[in-house]
């Protein structure tokens, strides 16, 4: 993906038109956008959860409609739930996980979380080593 940005002159985050232009609804959505050619990434732009001196809004719901383009599969990222595309679906919007969705046939790389720190010494010692890297590498 950095190679067709520095070589094509693509871009990794690009407007749903750019990738889907045989479906007209993509064309005037703004606050959805696909980033590289397999994620679509869905904002949350309204407030749901808090509102004006930070108090709770506790009537509103908490999903977003998503356009899912025509032309492919969308996976929920979150639940693995599979939708036909061409559709708007209201999509879950906690505030743990604004909406992903996969484009059906992307490999999307995935590893386990895994920190790497080193807390510095409080008493003049060597520090303590969390998760260190077996050669070494924090």
């Amino acid at each position: 993906m950095a190679a067709q940005v520095t070589f094509e002159d693509g871009t990794i985050m690009r407007p749903l038109a750019f990738d889907f232009p045989a479906d007209p609804n993509v064309y005037d959505i703004r606050d959805q956008y696909m980033f590289g050619p397999g994620l679509m990434v869905c904002p949350v732009t309204e407030s749901m959860y808090y509102g004006p001196g930070s108090c709770e809004m506790n009537d509103t719901q908490k999903t977003r409609p998503v356009h899912l383009p025509a032309g492919t599969d969308w996976i929920d990222f979150w639940t693995g739930t599979v939708h036909r595309g061409g559709i708007t679906i209201s999509a879950n919007a906690t505030i743990d996980a604004m909406p992903l969705f996969v484009r059906a046939g992307t490999l999307l790389p995935m590893a386990e979380p895994s920190f790497r720190w080193r807390n510095p010494p409080s008493d003049g010692g060597a520090g303590t080593e969390h998760g260190r890297h077996p050669k070494g590498f924090y």
